[in-house]
């Protein structure tokens, strides 16, 4: 998932004051005027207030305090600006996005419905109420509050995002979609709304214009997670060169991002680059000493290479440090097979069924120790258990299952 995205308010400067010629008039002039005070009565519409220029010098000090993440200092210079000018809504918006960031929800739906309350035009105060609704849980309420900022202000490209995520825990896809790109067109430069399009698009199978969202955000920041990412995505499409030059730019743009080694790494097992690949895990294991992914995949490349005791040895550590990591513990009962060690290997893999009970690869090697040492009901069993879970992606081991049970005449359990 990615971060919501709250941003302080544009910057608004006052309009500029009007000069007025006056003039000192004779008694037909105010004449004049008296008629056209009775025929022209003065509106019945309030004037808007103005804030001072020095009411907005605060409120724009406070903004870049915001932008360099030093809140306490925002705080005070918004809290300037709303005494200079109680009437000015920015700074009262401001300081709700600072108490938003803060996590005091309720403070900051204060400041924004205070805000919205002085200046009816202003859209931002309605966009970030959509945003702490979307933060704590209520897509309606921050539909409706996002509905009424695009009202406002058409324009408004973070009120098209907050509608386009509300639409999207609402499940209403299509309305999501159509949220973002208008978010994308009003601002080029949000980067969270193309991300999310991107993972809206790989989900959808529509990797191309998925490729496009990721390159566009990249063009915004030159992030190595969306690099990663980025990555990933061309792993699915069968492009592990395109997929590679991601992995490396994120791990040159961040040497201690520890998945884009894993990556990377991964990449290299696949050519057969054993060295490059090692070299790539060990990196993640100096960063990182608890990485149970870097043990895993020495110990999968060491059985690649047959070096069996030294695989032992980082599956082992895999599994001691995440003994729910099912893949490890299924290849560390794959070694113990290779070494002769049928019984640990046995054991290892009924402990995979124990966390892992669909795991279809240990059922059948468990089906296999059990036939061959004549314990045909307990290899049936398992058996039944794999061809349930197989779902055609073993056709040649689903083949023998099916054939040992229709031989034995065992009855599989629905």
């Amino acid at each position: 998932m990615f971060k919501r995205k709250i941003n302080a308010s544009f910057r608004r400067k006052p309009e500029s004051s009007i000069s007025v010629f006056f003039w000192i008039p004779t008694f037909v002039g105010m004449t004049f005027l008296a008629i056209c005070l009775v025929c022209f009565p003065a509106e019945a519409k309030k004037k808007k207030i103005l804030p001072s220029e020095q009411a907005v010098f605060h409120n724009n000090q406070g903004i870049s305090f915001l932008s360099r993440g030093d809140l306490d200092k925002a705080v005070f210079e918004f809290q300037t600006a709303t005494e200079l000018a109680p009437q000015y809504a920015e700074p009262v918006s401001n300081l709700g996005v600072i108490c938003k960031i803060r996590g005091e929800y309720d403070k900051s739906l204060s400041y924004f419905n205070k805000a919205a309350k002085i200046d009816k035009h202003y859209a931002a105060p309605w966009s970030h109420i959509a945003a702490v609704y979307l933060a704590t849980g209520k897509p309606r309420e921050a539909l409706k509050a996002a509905k009424k900022a695009v009202k406002i202000d058409p324009l408004l490209a973070d009120a098209h995002y907050n509608l386009g995520i509300a639409y999207w825990d609402l499940k209403k896809r299509g309305d999501a979609e159509k949220e973002f790109k208008k978010a994308t067109v009003l601002n080029p430069n949000l980067e969270p709304v193309h991300l999310r399009l991107a993972e809206m698009y790989r989900e959808d199978g529509k990797y191309d214009l998925a490729v496009v969202r990721y390159r566009l955000a990249l063009n915004i920041s030159d992030n190595p997670q969306v690099w990663e990412s980025l990555g990933k995505l061309y792993m699915e499409m069968g492009d592990p060169f395109r997929a590679q030059n991601c992995f490396q730019k994120a791990a040159e743009l961040n040497p201690a991002a520890e998945e884009a080694h894993i990556q990377l790494g991964t990449f290299y097992m696949n050519q057969k680059r054993f060295p490059e690949a090692m070299a790539e895990f060990e990196a993640v294991v100096a960063l990182n000493p608890k990485n149970e992914q870097a043990f895993f995949k020495l110990g999968t490349l060491k059985m690649e290479e047959g070096d069996l005791p030294k695989a032992l040895d980082y599956l082992k550590q895999a599994k001691a440090i995440n003994p729910g990591d099912a893949d490890a513990v299924y290849n560390l009962g794959v070694v113990y097979y290779k070494q002769g060690k049928a019984d640990q290997a046995k054991e290892e893999w009924e402990y995979v069924v124990t966390i892992s009970p669909g795991y279809p690869r240990a059922l059948y090697n468990l089906a296999l120790v059990e036939a061959k040492t004549g314990q045909y009901k307990k290899a049936g069993e398992y058996y039944c258990r794999f061809s349930g879970v197989a779902k055609g992606n073993y056709p040649a081991e689903e083949a023998m299952a099916k054939k040992f049970i229709e031989e034995k005449g065992i009855k599989c359990r629905n």
